[in-house]
């Protein structure tokens, strides 16, 4: 649910929307004049509606997107203000003590000019802006902002789904000693950019996007690109799209990439996408680039537009032919070996084989597939989705032939946690299905598809 201002007070709301590999949709629209006080209302409005007419068979498809394809756009808004009208019938759901607060009685002497001090709506006052990269807050942060904020009025810190911090309702003395405390921040639009916490973290993660947003930073800085020659960019480490990359004008998603036969940590490029009022969009899929290539592809296209006199904006559109070729430049042919799948395995066609290196030894002795391999074999099925195996069915591959890649025996995501001893149970996280498409391997963890070794 996405509730957006209105400048009459009241709240736009759609429904129904998200990002990720499976069915990224726009939400639906169902009302523009959402009452701030009611907006319980339409909380509960939204359960009752998934309630009917969610997908309570299909796991993967338990989400409230999927509902635009069982009832249409037009049939969702329906069953929802239905469902809103009548919890308002009920009643008990208002919320009170929406008052606005009393204004700020501060020295609203003094200005300051600096790009990341905006003037608020209140005379005098102003609003720091504070990025830090990637939106790791340094361990000693905190106390800093403590230490500055606590005595002043009316001051707050909110935080925004960009991974940015704003310090608000400062005067200009105050702003000044907010900008110097925050003097790491970011300083361009480029190193604004968002990652989602990556691999080294994150159980689902197939990249270190933090890693690469540092490496991508520092190779930008050390080219001298000027500000607004590249856009921010998004990426995430794995289809999940924790990072909005869908949505961004530049956007990286995690994966895999088959060079030489061997797997290489890369990136799905996509551009073009949006998250600006009116013109929200999903960005196109450009290519895969290896991720060891892509300091180098950001300053190539960062001097190109600097060299044009133009932002990133303006050239991406005058150029729009241009950017896939500069990214082809760096793109390796993938190669691909064909070979049949070990005995036992069912529905043989063609098959994706990813080097021995990548073998291990699963942990229970007797388990029918002692010997796994991460992504080892993968069946090729054209382009859509995979489904959950058939009730009852044991042995069987992750998933049934409805998708673009197929696990065709246990695989695992990644070893057993650190510090387990031995008489613990290991967790595994099984990975749902690889993706085959334009060369790049994408790996997406099963959420909860878990299995359980003594």
């Amino acid at each position: 649910m996405g509730f957006l201002a209105q400048t009459d007070g009241t709240f736009a709301l759609r429904i129904a929307g998200g990002l990720g590999a499976a069915r990224p949709s726009m939400g639906v629209l169902v009302d523009e004049a959402v009452n701030p006080k009611e907006i319980l209302y339409y909380v509960r409005a939204m359960v009752d509606t998934f309630c009917a007419h969610g997908d309570y068979e299909n796991r993967a498809r338990a989400r409230t997107r999927y509902m635009q394809d069982t009832l249409g756009p037009d049939g969702l808004k329906d069953a929802f203000l239905k469902n809103a009208a009548a919890r308002k019938a009920e009643g008990g759901l208002d919320i009170t003590g929406l008052e606005a607060p009393a204004g700020i009685a501060r020295d609203n002497t003094g200005t300051v000019k600096h790009p990341r001090a905006i003037p608020q709506k209140q005379p005098g006052l102003y609003a720091v802006q504070y990025h830090p990269i990637g939106g790791l807050l340094p361990i000693e942060k905190p106390r800093q902002l403590y230490e500055l904020l606590k005595d002043i009025p009316g001051a707050e810190v909110r935080i925004a789904p960009n991974e940015t911090l704003y310090l608000i309702n400062l005067t200009a003395a105050e702003a000044e000693k907010a900008l110097a405390v925050t003097s790491d921040s970011a300083q361009t639009e480029f190193e604004c950019s968002v990652a989602c916490i990556g691999a080294t973290t994150c159980q689902q993660g197939v990249r270190d996007s933090q890693g690469v947003l540092q490496a991508v930073v520092n190779a930008v800085r050390a080219a001298g690109i000027p500000d607004g020659a590249l856009p921010k960019i998004c990426i995430s480490g794995c289809p999940s799209s924790c990072a909005a990359h869908q949505a961004g004008a530049m956007g990286f998603q995690g994966g895999v990439k088959l060079v030489d036969k061997k797997p290489e940590p890369a990136f799905k490029m996509t551009l073009g996408g949006s998250d600006q009022l009116g013109a929200a969009r999903f960005g196109e899929g450009s290519a895969a680039i290896l991720e060891t290539d892509l300091p180098a592809l950001l300053v190539e296209l960062g001097q190109a537009a600097a060299a044009a006199g133009q932002n990133w904006a303006q050239w991406s559109q005058d150029h729009a032919q241009e950017r896939p070729e500069r990214a082809a430049l760096r793109l390796s042919k993938p190669q691909e070996t064909q070979e049949s799948p070990p005995e036992g395995f069912r529905n043989p066609r063609s098959f994706i084989k990813i080097p021995q290196a990548l073998r291990g030894f699963h942990p229970s002795q007797t388990d029918p597939h002692n010997l796994f391999q991460i992504g080892a074999f993968v069946e090729l099925l054209g382009r859509s989705h995979l489904a959950d195996p058939p009730a009852g069915e044991q042995n069987c591959p992750v998933g049934v032939p409805q998708g673009e890649g197929q696990i065709m025996e246990y695989h695992h995501h990644r070893p057993s946690l650190l510090r387990q001893t031995s008489g613990q149970r290991h967790h595994f996280q099984l990975t749902a299905h690889i993706q085959i498409s334009g060369g790049l391997v994408h790996q997406d963890g099963g959420g909860i598809l878990r299995q359980r070794h003594s």
